[in-house]
């Protein structure tokens, strides 16, 4: 077998290692040599106009309390916390700190573990430390690294390269198995663009790889994998009221890089291997090598009362994009989404429709197919009235594909939901009343011959409330009862319940007061029914500008009735306190 044992990335320069690798004092060494860099780079054009420095932030202390009986405690009878967050501000660099103090947890975080900036001057911004960039959906898409990047906007173009590290090296620890192990991955990129917002291409490379020398033991369960993806990228405007977008991806991607190279005469045959077999002049083509395609494109079409949208996409299986967190490859699907304005706007609406599959490379037993639609209306003809309804449909289904499929698994359920809300807002010359009404319907059928007689089910709730409000003063009240109903083949469960809450401030809004008491009725089959009383309380005092203090209080009480719903008691209270800071030299001298 022939096993690699070149290391898979190429060094990084001495300041950047630094940055990446380097313990608390090298990050300070390196923040000090920074500071006259940054100072001159982070948009030097208007260096005269920037605050040199500044720091702002708060500082935080919670303790509570929890008392409970009847079931097993669920948090400690009392805990505390102290935290602070603040970002100082050098040049327009910001430098961000944190610390959390608790009775379970210590922890200081400042800005080396993950420090990074992005200083610009004028079409050129560099990016060091840890950053994230986004190219396109199939090469780089927000995945973070730690290292370099440099960007060039000038007008209608831009350029840019980045290089770092994606992962760290983790060794496998057997007496931690929540420690996953990892290679060291590193990788690069590149990405050139031409046009505006009214049309533009776009081209993008992405390289990772793992290094096979980074770990001093090969793990058991984790293998080293290398991958380039290539992306093309095109926006059109052709005219006011039709624009179309283009996106295409290619993925090189090798699972196991101890995996021997590919021969003439290996494996001769595969869809796969044919594929790749006509890149060994650019890649170190192996037997777990792989090519998959992915493409979306788009069209736009745009009038001044409605908007419609079709998009189509199909991701081959396996696709996969190191610069990208994750895919869900193996599927295709195309959507149409019209949505309408009428009536100066009174009647909205808003459907989609589309049709998703998978075994796009006829690959499986099955191919699963869905077919999704919703739509949302919403009615205003006056400030009176206002009514929103909402359908959605969701149905799966398989077909034999490569093989007859057996009926006892071949997947088919439907999942639908509709809702109704009307509101009612009527206003006198002091009071102000706002009546809502909502009835939703969900309902799960599952006709598989054989799970289809324990999974359907059906669940059907209804609300209203009214909120009543005093104008010109802090006052209001709301009170609101509820059903709901849930049917399975195991049982049905009812729950009935109601509140009523207010709330109000002092002092100008100073001092702020809510309070809700709540009643709820659980039945569970034939099993009793429960009633459960809950309270919750809230006191928020402002002091200063800078200076909140606020209590909180909630309590339930269970009065039991079956084995599912034992009595219980519980009662929890937190007080919390919040001190905000900002200074800067200017501010000093003029407060």
């Amino acid at each position: 077998m022939d096993v690699p044992t070149r290391k898979r990335d190429v060094p990084s320069p001495r300041l950047f290692e630094r940055l990446i690798n380097g313990g608390t004092c090298a990050y300070i060494f390196l923040l000090v040599q920074l500071f006259p860099f940054v100072s001159s780079a982070q948009e030097l054009s208007r260096i005269g106009e920037i605050q040199p420095f500044s720091i702002r932030g708060s500082v935080s202390g919670t303790m509570g309390g929890n008392s409970i009986s009847g079931l097993p405690r669920r948090q400690q009878p009392f805990s505390w916390m102290l935290s602070g967050a603040a970002t100082a501000t050098v040049y327009d660099v910001e430098i961000p700190f944190s610390f959390v103090f608790a009775e379970r947890e210590r922890s200081y975080h400042q800005p080396f573990d993950e420090f990074g900036l992005s200083p610009t001057y004028k079409w050129v911004r560099a990016h060091l430390g840890y950053r994230s960039l986004t190219w396109s959906r199939y090469s780089v898409a927000g995945i973070r690294f730690a290292g370099a990047a440099v960007e060039l906007f000038p007008k209608d173009f831009q350029f840019a390269l980045l290089y770092g590290r994606l992962a760290r090296a983790v060794e496998q620890d057997s007496t931690n198995p929540s420690a996953a192990p990892a290679y060291r991955r590193t990788g690069w990129g590149a990405m050139a663009k031409i046009g505006n917002e009214d049309g533009f291409f776009r081209i993008s490379l992405f390289q990772a790889s793992d290094d096979t020398n980074s770990l001093a033991r090969r793990p058991s369960n984790v293998l080293p994998q290398e991958n380039t993806t290539g992306s093309f990228e095109a926006h059109f405007v052709a005219f006011d009221w039709l624009s179309a977008d283009l996106d295409v991806g290619a993925s090189f991607l090798t699972r196991n890089l101890y995996s021997p190279p590919l021969t003439g005469g290996g494996l001769s045959g595969s869809k796969q291997q044919n594929r790749v077999r006509h890149f060994k002049r650019f890649f170190d083509v192996r037997t777990t090598s792989t090519l998959a395609f992915a493409a979306r494109a788009g069209v736009l079409f745009r009038l001044p009362w409605a908007i419609t949208r079709i998009d189509y996409e199909i991701i081959e299986p396996e696709f996969t994009s190191f610069g990208a967190y994750y895919f869900n490859s193996d599927v295709q699907n195309i959507t149409v989404s019209p949505s309408f304005h009428l009536f100066n706007g009174a009647l909205r609406i808003a459907a989609s429709a589309g049709v998703q599959s998978d075994n796009v490379g006829n690959t499986k037993a099955a191919t699963t197919t869905r077919l999704i639609t919703s739509a949302n209306i919403g009615w205003s003809p006056n400030r009176t009235w206002n009514i929103d309804a909402a359908f959605s449909n969701y149905a799966t289904s398989q077909a034999s594909a490569r093989e007859a499929l057996n009926d006892s698994i071949r997947v088919r359920n439907v999942n639908t939901s509709l809702s109704l809300t009307p509101r009612m807002m009527l206003e006198s010359s002091a009071l102000r009343h706002v009546v809502t009404v909502s009835a939703i319907m969900m309902q799960y059928d599952d006709m598989n011959i054989l799970s289809g007689r324990f999974s359907g089910s059906t669940t059907k709730t209804a609300s209203v409330s009214y909120f009543l409000g005093v104008k010109e003063t802090p006052w209001s009240a709301v009170t609101s009862a509820s059903w709901s109903n849930t049917e399975t083949a195991f049982g049905e469960t009812k729950n009935i319940g109601f509140s009523v809450g207010g709330s109000t401030s002092f002092f100008e809004g100073a001092l702020q007061l809510s309070l809700v008491v709540g009643y709820s009725r659980i039945t569970v089959g034939s099993a009793g029914a429960s009633g459960v009383v809950t309270q919750s309380l809230a006191v928020g005092y402002r002091a200063s500008a800078d200076d909140q203090l606020s209590f909180t209080y909630t309590g339930s009480q269970n009065g039991g009735g079956s084995q599912i719903n034992p009595v219980f008691r519980e009662h929890t209270a937190m007080l919390h306190y919040t001190r905000a800071f900002s200074w800067s030299p200017s501010a000093r001298r003029n407060p």
